[in-house]
């Protein structure tokens, strides 16, 4: 069914290239803007369906003005009560919220809002430029008006800006920053996730690396296949899932896991640490054990002997006696497309990836 594609239609594509739902929901904007003139606004693009990354069922681009660009989104994904497979009766709605949204906007003016628009994409262009000094190479595609049917007078205009960035997986992606505060462009620009991000791609890149991974994670993901099979699927657009016992997942370049024993619910862990539920130990044993390799205290097979103690202690909690256990482990090197593991130069073996500990990472 066409509803359920992805459909992009752009003007220069032509009314032939366009669909039927297309066509409709163009023909009835159009009618809607001949109210309007000086200059008449022009519908630029109309995205159907919602994609892997997309949030609203439909957006219409409407050139209100030469470099201001109006893009109109409808109908949340997460909207309860949605229906994606009545897409095609839903032009009528859109049009409307189109012709709402030109309306609306027309009470700041037109040329007032392209104003505004030229300044703030002046601006990210000197703030990116000034990044690319420090290695952050950050680009500006972009910077729309973003109007929803949620959308009320008083909450002002909404500048989205979309600019090229690295992603968790620190691979080249496209962001959005929206803002209804143009004063605050650059202080929302800065972001020191992308300064990390930026740094650990460099560092990773001087070791022929697309990321790191955990022990831990080597470990876990032995137990449910091919574990190169697993890293080239962890670098891919589709979530990966293994089992509802073992989540893994990156941040900033370093691939991380959690879970259970599915035999033994009471044993779980979590990044660089275990939990044993119903076990108890007196705290000098648990003291002696720090330096020791964590199989010393228990043996399972997401465990091996180069994990090392750095903390151990008992407690109780919820009526229950519990063990916990954290450890320092190998980090290794990883390659996205191969799969391929290896460990760092000796330089650099017992370094944290770059800047360790911010954005939260640790």
């Amino acid at each position: 069914m066409e509803s359920r594609i992805v459909n992009i239609w752009r003007r220069e594509y032509g009314r032939q290239s366009a669909s039927d739902l297309a066509l409709e929901i163009l023909d009835d904007i159009e009618r809607k803007l001949v109210a309007f003139s000086d200059p008449r606004p022009i519908v630029r693009s109309i995205r159907i369906g919602a994609g892997l990354r997309d949030l609203h069922d439909f957006e219409v681009e409407v050139e209100l003005a030469p470099g201001a660009i109006l893009a109109v989104r409808y109908q949340s994904v997460d909207e309860e009560g949605r229906d994606p497979d009545a897409l095609e009766n839903q032009a009528g709605s859109v049009a409307f919220l189109v012709g709402e949204g030109v309306k609306d906007l027309a009470a700041f003016g037109f040329g007032a809002l392209a104003d505004v628009l030229h300044d703030l994409r002046v601006r990210a262009r000197k703030a990116f430029a000034e990044y690319w000094a420090g290695g952050v190479y950050e680009t500006l595609v972009d910077i729309r008006i973003i109007y929803t049917e949620f959308w009320l007078p008083r909450d002002g205009v909404t500048f989205g800006l979309r600019f090229r960035c690295l992603d968790d997986k620190l691979r080249p992606s496209i962001e959005t920053l929206e803002t209804t505060d143009p004063d605050s462009l650059e202080a929302e620009l800065a972001s020191p996730q992308q300064d990390l991000r930026f740094a650990r791609k460099a560092e990773l890149a001087r070791q022929g690396a697309d990321g790191w991974v955990d022990q831990l994670v080597l470990n876990a993901a032995a137990q449910y296949g091919d574990v190169a099979k697993i890293l080239r699927g962890e670098q891919s657009e589709i979530p990966l899932w293994l089992s509802q016992a073992l989540t893994i997942w990156t941040t900033d370049g370093h691939v991380r896991c959690h879970g259970w024993d599915e035999s033994n619910p009471n044993f779980r862990w979590n990044r660089n640490s275990i939990e044993i539920l119903g076990r108890s130990a007196p705290d000098t044993v648990l003291t002696a054990m720090r330096g020791r390799p964590i199989t010393q205290l228990v043996e399972h097979p997401v465990l091996s002997d180069d994990m090392v103690i750095s903390h151990a202690y008992s407690r109780f909690e919820y009526d229950t006696h519990s063990i916990r256990a954290e450890f320092e482990q190998p980090r290794r090197l990883f390659c996205g497309a191969s799969g391929r593991v290896w460990d760092p130069d000796p330089a650099t073996r017992n370094r944290s990836p770059a800047s360790s500990g911010a954005c939260g990472d640790e």
